[in-house]
């Protein structure tokens, strides 16, 4: 038997904004936040603005919409809420391998840890609120923050 959502109740999205926002701080204020990037201090504003609207509507939003309304919400019909979450935060975790660089076992084990422990964050809240703007806000303001923030 699946938890229910609590669904689009006024209390959900007054829940699903704080939890986002502690999302942001664990991935950016934790040893495992996410690498800074340079961007932001080698390009011109329009590429940067190009990067960020690009960088959501390929990663914040395809991935949200697979990862979580396809096929965790798919997964928990057939495993439950949490072994759903678990399995969807895997393999999203093991899809960004290639963007941590650096040998394949090491690669493996830092996406697992930093993008399997988002994606398990961005899954409860799918499964908790059955909200796409909290996940998609959080997953774009994980994606945006080393490019807009730069080194720190």
């Amino acid at each position: 038997m699946i938890d229910g959502p609590v669904g689009r109740a006024p209390a959900a999205h007054a829940l699903a904004l704080p939890a986002s926002a502690a999302l942001f701080a664990v991935a950016y204020l934790s040893p495992i936040g996410a690498p800074r990037s340079d961007l932001a201090d080698t390009s011109d504003t329009l590429t940067q603005i190009t990067v960020l609207v690009a960088g959501f509507a390929v990663n914040a939003l395809l991935e949200e919409v697979f990862y979580r309304r396809w096929l965790q919400t798919r997964l928990e019909t057939v495993l439950g809420r949490w072994p759903a979450v678990l399995l969807a935060s895997l393999l999203s975790g093991v899809w960004h391998v290639g963007i941590m660089g650096g040998p394949l076992p090491e690669s493996l084990a830092m996406s697992l840890v930093h993008q399997g422990a988002i994606g398990v964050l961005l899954g409860y809240l799918w499964s908790r609120y059955r909200l796409m703007w909290p996940i998609l806000t959080a997953h774009g303001a994980l994606n945006a923050a080393p490019i807009v923030l730069g080194t720190m």
